[in-house]
């Protein structure tokens, strides 16, 4: 019966439909029907309530701890959060002002290069670019010599900062282009350094000085005409009177020479040089005076083959045998200028090309709107446009304006001759009197224009002129 009845309260503590994962007690640590089996001891019931309790403990405290932990990890999970967006917000600030200084940077007209302490270029600005024309990439981490010659002497580079760490300011020197051209430079360098002082490199600045050149040079022949327009009013005065009684006196002398053919030759030798030496003043007065022009509109190309006609005219003996044409690659053009000493000025420039030309040849006039793409097939002319691109201060402006290009395909000059072509009484020409360019020039310069030309010996010259379609005085 005691065997029955053990059985019996053993099933009737079990938990599970197969028997398994048996269940005695609650979470008090007393038995789920209120008492114990009879065949367990009451030690091993005071063991297991034991257990119970000390696992009831250790789970409050885990409890007690992992809510701790939780609100730690709450708390620390805002503290992460926080300093997030506070280093997300600095690293865009920081971004932020990287990209306004390489903006300034990259804005600057001058040029702007870095060297790290072993010469090596890290930072090569658009107007370093600009000013020497060698690509940013090309220039970037590559040594200072690599990039910018060997020619120039360390003190005038950067190197000579890094070597001593000094300061130098308002230094010229002379840079090489990508093309081989040298071009004048104002520069000054400053050692690189970090915030714990050390330095890390050096910094050059240095800007284009060939437009201030070309303006002192300039200043300094207004000067001179400034002085030879003094000189000419007084000479033209003192040379005029002797020329009023020669021209006279060989006009009573004529008659007393008529039926002396030999005698009226010479004496016609006497009147041509005077008429030469009357001209030669009154083109010296011409070209020291001042201008006053009267501009309007008018269609280049119709004025063009006006002087073209004239000078047909003038010296048929010359033109026979050359090819006169003119284009307008980019359409009809006209523009504001005064029209007589603009002819003037084309008239000078056709003569020369008509000159150059000794054994028959072409003149070529080209008309074109300064924004109009025009690439010539002629090498001359490529270069003189190249060289205008450069140097023009319209094209750097793009302030509308008509290009004309008078070229020819004649003896072409050397670097000699084509470098004295606007000085005054310069002539390569028995006849000449050396101021025909220097007329032309200062008709288009009182247009705000400007005046290039370009020759390759053997080749041929070529005549640029740029001058506004609206007329600014």
């Amino acid at each position: 019966m005691k065997t029955e009845k053990g059985k019996s309260a053993g099933k009737q503590y079990t938990t599970g439909s197969n028997n398994e994962n048996s269940s005695f007690f609650n979470k008090d640590g007393l038995p789920l029907n209120g008492s114990f089996p009879e065949d367990i001891t009451p030690e091993t019931v005071d063991y297991m309530r034991g257990l119970i309790e000390s696992f009831n403990v250790s789970a409050a405290t885990l409890n007690e701890a992992y809510t701790t932990l939780q609100s730690k990890f709450d708390r620390l999970n805002l503290k992460l959060e926080e300093t997030n967006r506070e280093l997300s917000s600095s690293l865009q600030e920081q971004e932020r002002l990287s990209n306004y200084l390489t903006n300034i940077l990259e804005s600057l007209s001058s040029g702007v290069l870095v060297v790290d302490r072993d010469g090596i270029i890290t930072l090569f600005n658009r107007g370093a670019e600009s000013i020497t024309g060698i690509p940013v990439n090309e220039a970037q981490g590559k040594h200072y010599r690599e990039v910018l010659g060997d020619n120039t002497p360390v003190e005038l580079t950067p190197l000579l900062t890094l070597s001593n760490g000094e300061y130098r300011s308002n230094m010229e020197k002379q840079v090489y282009c990508r093309d081989g051209r040298k071009i004048p430079v104002g520069f000054s360098t400053s050692p690189l350094i970090n915030k714990s002082g050390e330095m890390i490199g050096a910094v050059e600045i240095f800007m284009d000085l060939s437009r201030i050149r070309a303006l002192e040079e300039e200043i300094s022949r207004m000067d001179k005409l400034a002085a030879l327009g003094q000189m000419a009013a007084t000479m033209a005065h003192k040379i005029r009177n002797p020329l009023g009684g020669i021209t006279g006196f060989a006009g009573l002398l004529q008659f007393e020479l008529e039926g002396n053919d030999n005698g009226i030759r010479l004496l016609g030798k006497i009147t041509e040089g005077v008429d030469k030496l009357n001209r030669i003043v009154s083109n010296l007065l011409s070209y020291t005076s001042r201008l006053k022009l009267r501009p309007r509109t008018i269609d280049i190309k119709e004025r063009v083959g006006k002087i073209i006609y004239a000078v047909k005219e003038e010296h048929p003996e010359k033109t026979t045998g050359i090819s006169f044409s003119i284009g307008e690659p980019g359409g009809s053009v006209s523009a504001e200028v005064d029209a007589a000493h603009f002819s003037e000025a084309i008239l000078h420039l056709i003569r020369n090309a008509v000159e150059a030309l000794t054994e028959g040849g072409n003149v070529t006039v080209e008309i074109f709107r300064s924004e109009f793409a025009y690439n010539p097939a002629n090498p001359v002319c490529s270069q003189l446009l190249k060289e205008m691109h450069n140097s023009s201060t319209l094209f750097h402006a793009r302030q509308p304006s008509v290009v004309i290009i008078i070229s020819d395909n004649g003896t072409g000059m050397d670097e000699e001759t084509a470098g004295n072509l606007f000085v005054p009484f310069f002539t390569t020409k028995e006849n000449g009197t050396g101021l025909g360019l220097s007329a032309s020039r200062k008709i288009i310069e009182a247009h705000r224009g400007e005046i290039f030309i370009s020759s390759v010996l053997h080749k041929g010259t070529a005549a640029g002129i740029i001058v506004p379609r609206t007329c600014v005085l």
